[in-house]
């Protein structure tokens, strides 16, 4: 029963967060995975917002998928929500290094978010980076 559900949950996984349509050709997925699909796949920045909320409702959060979409982005509310979604990624610590990656080439508001989500994520990074990078306490969130 687990594998089963292991394996059913990375196939509507793939089937969403690629940009190939043939596997929809495949099965008959819930209405609900074929909208997000088509939400996070649109033109239009506000549908993939919501597309990308809806990720996070269904326990669908891909850090490397997330990754790639942070760097297509161009408005700063989309990389914001992006970051908020990529702390509910299943990989935690593939989600520090990623908003580490990204520390140093953030504008300030991003900078806040990034350190206030990898404090949440994993306290004992957050306080390495810290260190690390020098920070002074008027730039760490509380």
């Amino acid at each position: 029963y687990g594998a089963g559900l292991l394996m059913g949950d990375r196939f509507m996984e793939s089937i969403l967060l690629r940009e190939g349509r043939f596997p929809l050709l495949l099965s008959r997925p819930v209405h609900q995975f074929y909208d997000v699909y088509s939400l996070i796949n649109s033109s239009n920045p506000f549908s993939r917002l919501s597309g990308y909320y809806s990720l996070v409702d269904n326990n669908m959060v891909n850090e490397k998928f997330i990754a790639d979409r942070y760097g297509r982005e161009q408005f700063i509310v989309t990389q914001r929500t992006l970051l908020w979604v990529l702390s509910h990624a299943k990989d935690r610590d593939g989600a520090v290094k990623f908003y580490a990656s990204i520390y140093k080439t953030s504008n300030d508001s991003l900078k806040m978010d990034i350190l206030r989500h990898m404090k949440r994520l994993d306290k004992k990074y957050f306080d390495g980076f810290v260190k690390e990078n020098k920070l002074t306490h008027p730039v760490i969130p509380d």
